[in-house]
């Protein structure tokens, strides 16, 4: 069911440390298209509705960044959040909702890359910058070089233990410092590593070249079930595991297949076509949340239910997703072009039962 149209965009994008929107309800172009894509599945896409925004719900404002003039696409559009604020990572600007609405954050020197973040800590903004690759960006603001390697994804187990992966190489760091973790995955650039998923013993990587997993310290192993039987690579693209020791992996044609018991298994295939890649997977609980290029699904108990969906175009494309709980779940997409209103980009909020704009 498609998702109300007309939810008000809310002013334009403010200078450093200044509202991007004004108050509510005043807005007079119809946010990014209609809002909550074409919204399949059980979940409802109520748009309009004021004071759905801000931690708690208090703000009002919907986030709205201004159009960008000539653009034709995005390199970076991530979010993470946690009880402190959401955060929003658009390009080479960062956005934030710590309760009272939308502000520009921070602007950074590259526009491709990721976010993530530290629990009621700092922030980690990465991706190509020569000579500082990951950056750590404290609530206050205060910004500094955290690692030098250009990392293409950062995966935060604790305040002391976290991972990235470029090339074919995995970073941990230590709480203090970032060094390499054991050997190179492979040959450069036969690996090509995408994401990293890690706890306190299990460390899994998706890559183009397939899966690698390590127990404890061990050196992360190919996972030979996975590699495709004509010859082609099996080319994974999104790893995410459970509490209880499953561990899902997601590849561009679709597919997702668990660890489970030490052997893997297939265990969902998303709506086939052009935009069937897995982009982005996270869990918590028994609940897992899987992204495609234009589709996300709530998964559970061998079901997919879908909740969200948007054109399978170009200037149209599901960006990221995080949660801070099944019921608390941020998806930011993009459903026009970067020179439209609101830059193109809606963010949605799922409660567990409706999408609804934030």
């Amino acid at each position: 069911m498609g998702g109300a149209s007309g939810a008000g965009a809310i002013g334009g994008a403010g200078a450093a440390g200044k509202p991007v929107n004004g108050e509510a309800g005043k807005g007079g172009v119809g946010g990014s298209g209609t809002e909550g894509g074409a919204g399949t599945g059980g979940a409802s896409n109520d748009a309009g509705a004021a004071g759905m925004g801000g931690v708690g719900g208090t703000s009002t404002a919907f986030f709205c960044p201004e159009p960008v003039e000539g653009a034709t696409s995005y390199g970076a559009l991530d979010v993470w959040s946690d009880a402190g604020g959401v955060f929003v990572r658009v390009g080479a600007r960062l956005y934030a909702d710590l309760g009272d609405g939308w502000f520009l954050f921070d602007e950074g020197r590259s526009d491709t890359g990721g976010l993530t973040g530290y629990e009621d800590g700092p922030l980690l903004r990465y991706g190509s910058v020569v000579g500082c690759g990951i950056e750590r960006i404290e609530r206050d603001g205060r910004a500094a070089c955290d690692g030098a390697a250009e990392a293409v994804h950062v995966h935060v187990v604790s305040s002391e233990l976290a991972y990235a992966v470029y090339g074919e190489r995995v970073l941990v760091h230590n709480g203090t410092y970032w060094k390499q973790h054991g050997e190179p995955l492979g040959a450069p650039f036969a690996v090509g590593v995408r994401q990293v998923w890690a706890d306190e013993t299990t460390l899994a990587v998706a890559a183009e070249a397939g899966v690698y997993l390590a127990q404890g310290a061990e050196q992360p192993v190919l996972q030979t079930e996975l590699v495709a039987e004509d010859g082609t690579l099996p080319d994974f693209s999104a790893v995410w595991g459970l509490p209880d020791g499953t561990l899902y992996a997601g590849n561009r044609r679709g597919e997702i297949f668990a660890f489970e018991a030490g052997t893997w298994s297939h265990r969902y295939t998303t709506t086939p076509g052009d935009c069937a890649a897995i982009r982005r997977l996270w869990a918590m609980g028994d609940q897992l949340f899987i992204a495609t290029r234009n589709e996300v699904y709530s998964a559970r108990s061998g079901t997919l239910e879908p909740i969200l969906d948007v054109p399978c175009e170009e200037a149209a494309r599901i960006g990221s997703l995080w949660g801070n709980a099944p019921d608390d779940v941020f998806i930011l997409y993009q459903t026009a072009s970067p020179d439209s209103a609101c830059g193109g980009l809606a963010l949605s909020h799922y409660d567990g039962r409706r999408l609804r704009p934030r």
